[in-house]
């Protein structure tokens, strides 16, 4: 059974990988309150959030702040023609509300499409 075929790197672009960003989103970020970080003992836990508020531009607030790429197209190959066929699994009556919710959060922020 052939489960992936090993193919070669395709050649890169010089330029920004990233090439639709949100400007302007990048508010103070506590990081104390995002991370549970009481493992770390002080001197670990200082350099850290030091290293993360340098570069707190990079890391995005929400899914509306991510940014999108179409250097690249993305490709799924399957071992056969037939598509893979598989009951839908029944999402709970009490969760039904936050799966409709989180699935407007991801439409509105162009991160999946109808």
């Amino acid at each position: 059974m052939i489960l992936a075929d090993i193919e070669p790197i395709c050649e890169q672009k010089k330029e920004d990988f990233v090439n639709v960003i949100h400007e302007g989103m990048v508010t103070n970020i506590n990081w104390e309150e995002k991370l549970d970080l009481n493992h770390l003992n002080q001197n670990d836990k200082t350099k850290l959030l030091t290293l993360l508020d340098r570069y707190k531009s990079v890391f995005a607030q929400s899914v509306s702040d991510l940014g999108s790429c179409d250097i690249v197209q993305h490709e799924i190959n399957l071992t056969g023609k037939l598509p893979i066929r598989q009951k839908p699994y029944r999402v709970p009556y009490a969760l039904k509300s936050e799966m409709k919710h989180q699935i407007n959060t991801l439409l509105d922020a162009g991160i999946i499409q109808p």
